[in-house]
Parts: structure tokens; sequence; C-alpha cells
């Protein structure tokens, strides 16, 4: 079970790392890369786990694309960077799925997850690991169960509002182990 709670982690890394305010960093990594190429005509090309073109660079490469991230997020991207490289290959590979699975969501809908894992960043930091604890919980029941259990009068009590309303969201909006988009 350590494996699939460190993927939903890894889940967190690539929306925070490589979705949520590194925008300008990571178009200069594919553009460097030749990964960000546009077609002229029909839908634009799939893009590469951005994380494996990264561990593709050279370490000196690696390092300039790192020191030309603002400050502050030089020092969580090389936190969550640690983080992935003390994974197992299996977990690494839990974690590529569970992007994959991420990506494939429509764009309104990864928008809407970055935006609340935004708000969950500003949760202080001791009560973070709880509310993760609990999603975990949640995505692992069926969505019935899901609102059962945060309607209930522990789950009320256990929880701030905000908190409570934060882990409605994520779990209604995080995808479901085999889940698929829905056609429009």
């Amino acid at each position: 079970m350590i494996g699939v709670r460190r993927a939903a982690s890894m889940l967190t890394l690539a929306v925070c790392l490589l979705g949520v305010g590194t925008a300008p960093a990571v178009a200069q990594l594919t553009a460097r890369k030749g990964l960000g190429a546009i077609r002229k005509k029909g839908p634009p090309p799939l893009r590469p786990n951005r994380m494996d073109a990264f561990e593709r660079m050279s370490p000196e490469e690696q390092e300039r694309f790192l020191n030309s991230l603002p400050p502050p997020r030089r020092a969580e991207a090389r936190r969550m960077l640690g983080k992935w490289r003390d994974m197992s290959p299996e977990e690494r590979a839990a974690a590529r799925r569970s992007f994959g699975e991420f990506r494939g969501l429509a764009p309104e809908r990864q928008r809407r997850i970055r935006q609340l894992f935004a708000q969950f960043n500003q949760f202080p930091v001791e009560r973070r690991p709880v509310l993760r604890a609990e999603l975990r919980r949640l995505r692992l029941l069926d969505q019935a169960d899901s609102r059962a259990r945060i309607g209930s009068e522990a789950f009320r009590r256990r929880f701030s509002a905000e908190e409570q309303q934060l882990l409605s969201d994520l779990s209604a909006e995080l995808p479901r182990s085999g889940e698929e988009e829905p056609e429009p």
C-alpha cells in the first residue's frame, strides 16, 4: 500500500512541479528540447511526460533549468526532485500512470484540480498530512460512500469548514483508478 500512497503524492508532485506556476520555465524546457513544437493543421501533438524529458537532460542541463526558476520555486523543485529520486522504479511507474491519467482529463478539469491543490498548499504545513491521508481514504471509496463519509458527524468534527470543502471538492474532481473522462 505504500506504493499507492507515494503514487498519489507523486500526482501532487507532478501537478505542483510541472503544472502550477512554472509555465515560463516549462515552456523554456520544452522549447529547448524541441518538445513544444505545434503543427499548423490538426491537433497539437501529445507532449511527452516532462519529468522524463527532465531525466533525459544531462546533469548540467538539469542544473541550468533549475537555476532558471525563481528561488522559492527552485527550492521546492529540488525538494520534490529529491523525493522523486528516492522512489523505486515501481513507484515512479505508478506516479507516471497517475500523471498520465491527469493529463487525459479535460483542460478545464485539470485547471480546477490545479486550483484546488493551490488552495491545499495554503493550509498550515502541519495539517497537510492529515488532509492528504483523508483524501487518500476518500479516493478509495466509490462516490456514494465518499459523500457519506464527508457528510458524517465525525468528519465535520475532525475538519474545519474550509478543509471539509476542499476535501469534498478534491474527492469529486480527482479521477479514481480506472475512471475515464466522459465524452463531451
